[in-house]
C-alpha cells in the first residue's frame, strides 16, 4: 500500500517540477537580456559640426599677387568672391602696381563671380569677362572697357558714369537702377537688354545694337541714340532733347514718354508707334508721317500718317477691345471644355479616342487671330502672348 502511495506522489511531482523548470528558465533569460541592455555600449565619436561660413572676399593684395603671377596670361577669378573688393585706380604714393599688373594680363575672367559692390573705378581692361556675375552696385565709373562681356550679368544699381564701353556685350543682362550718365557705349551689343529706372542722361549709344531692348522709367535727357533700334520699347521714359540722328527705328514703340525737342528729320522711321506724346506728333516731317502711328482713334484703331483722327480715349478703347476679345476666346474655350466633359461622361475617361484634343481648334483660331493682329501692327509675333 505504501509503495503505491509513493508511486502516485512521484507522478504528481513530475509536472510540477517541469513547470518550475520552465518558469526558472524564462526568468533567467529575461534577467540576462536586461543585464545585456544595461551594459554600456561602446562610444562612437561624433564628427564635429563645422559651422557654415560665408566665403571670404578676396583682398586687393590677393588680386595683385595673382595678377603678377598671370602676367601675359588670363587671370581666372571665375566664381570667386570679390564682394566690396576695391580694385580702383590709385595714383601717387598710394599706387601699389595693381593698375599696371591688370593691364599686362590677357584677360580678366570674373564670370559667375560674386562681386557685389566691386570697385573698378578708372581701370582700363581689355576683353574682361563678367558673364553671369553678380555685379549689383558695382562701380565702373571712368573705366575703359573694350570688348567686355556682361552677358546675363546682374547689374542692378551698377554705376558706369563717364565710362567708355567699346564694343561691349550686355545681352540678356538686367540694368535696374543703373547709372550710365555720360557713358559711351560705342558699337555695343545690347539686344534683349532690360533697362529699368536707369539714369542715361548724356549717354552715347552711337552704333549700338538695341534690338528688342526694353526701357522703362529711364531718363535720356540729352542722350545720343544714334543706334539700331529694332522693335525696342520705351515706356514712361524721359527723352526730352534726346538726339536720334543717324538712328534706325523699326517697329519701335513709345508709350507714356516725354519726347519734347526730339528732331525726327535725320532718323530712319519704319512702322514707329509714337503713343500719346502730342509734342512728338507735331515734330514728325510730313514725308515720314506714313511710317508713324500717331495713336488710336475713338474705336481703338491705329492712326497712321496723320494725327488728326487721334482720340485721347483711343488707348482705353483699345484696352477694352483686347479685354473683350480675351473674354470671347475664353468663352469659346469654356464651351469646348463643356463638350469635352460631356464626351468624357459618354465615352469614359479617355478623351483622346476619336475626339482628339478638344481645344486644338480654339487654340488655332486664337493663334491665327493674334498673328494677324501682330502683322497689322508690324510687331514681332510672340506665341506666348495672346489677345488678352
Amino acid at each position: 500500500m505504501n509503495k503505491w502511495i509513493g508511486f502516485g506522489l512521484a507522478l504528481l511531482l513530475v509536472p510540477v517540477t517541469w513547470g518550475l523548470s520552465v518558469v526558472v528558465f524564462f526568468l533567467w533569460v529575461g534577467a540576462s537580456g536586461a543585464s545585456q541592455g544595461d551594459r554600456p555600449q561602446p562610444h562612437e565619436p561624433q564628427r564635429p559640426v563645422t559651422p557654415s561660413v560665408a566665403p571670404r572676399a578676396m583682398t586687393r593684395q590677393g588680386v595683385l599677387r595673382l595678377a603678377k603671377q598671370a602676367e601675359g596670361k588670363s587671370l581666372a577669378l571665375a566664381g570667386r568672391c570679390l564682394e566690396g573688393t576695391n580694385l580702383s585706380v590709385k595714383s601717387g604714393a598710394a599706387d601699389d602696381g595693381l593698375d599696371s599688373a591688370l593691364r599686362r594680363i590677357d584677360e580678366l575672367n570674373l564670370s559667375r563671380a560674386s562681386a557685389r559692390k566691386l570697385n573698378l573705378r578708372g581701370q582700363e581692361l581689355l576683353a574682361p569677362n563678367f558673364d553671369g556675375a553678380d555685379l549689383r552696385e558695382a562701380w565702373f565709373g571712368d573705366c575703359t572697357l573694350e570688348h567686355a562681356s556682361f552677358v546675363g550679368a546682374r547689374l542692378e544699381g551698377a554705376r558706369f558714369d563717364r565710362a567708355w564701353l567699346k564694343s561691349c556685350h550686355f545681352e540678356r543682362s538686367e540694368l535696374r537702377g543703373a547709372v550710365l550718365r555720360e557713358g559711351q557705349l560705342d558699337g555695343g551689343a545690347l539686344s534683349g537688354t532690360r533697362f529699368e529706372d536707369c539714369e542715361l542722361s548724356e549717354a552715347d549709344f552711337a552704333g549700338a545694337s538695341l534690338k528688342n531692348a526694353s526701357f522703362r522709367g529711364c531718363t535720356f535727357q540729352g542722350a545720343r541714340l544714334g543706334a539700331r533700334l529694332e522693335y525696342a520699347s520705351f515706356v514712361d521714359c524721359d527723352l526730352r532733347g534726346a538726339d536720334f540722328s543717324g538712328a534706325t527705328l523699326q517697329g519701335v514703340s513709345f508709350r507714356g514718354c516725354r519726347l519734347e525737342g526730339v528732331d525726327w528729320r535725320a532718323v530712319g522711321l519704319h512702322r514707329v508707334h509714337l503713343g500719346t506724346s502730342s509734342a512728338a506728333r507735331l515734330q514728325v516731317p510730313p514725308e515720314r508721317a506714313g511710317e508713324v502711328c500717331f495713336g488710336r482713334d475713338a474705336r481703338g484703331d491705329e492712326v497712321w500718317g496723320s494725327p488728326d483722327a487721334v482720340s485721347p480715349d483711343g488707348e482705353a478703347a483699345w484696352e477694352a477691345r483686347k479685354a473683350q476679345a480675351g473674354k470671347e476666346v475664353e468663352a469659346r474655350l469654356e464651351n469646348n471644355r463643356s463638350l469635352a466633359r460631356f464626351h468624357a461622361a459618354q465615352d469614359g475617361p479617355d478623351l483622346e479616342g476619336d475626339w482628339g484634343d478638344p481645344f486644338e481648334e480654339e487654340r488655332g483660331l486664337a493663334e491665327q487671330s493674334w498673328r494677324r493682329e501682330c502683322e497689322d501692327q508690324d510687331i514681332p509675333y510672340d506665341p506666348d502672348l495672346g489677345p488678352g
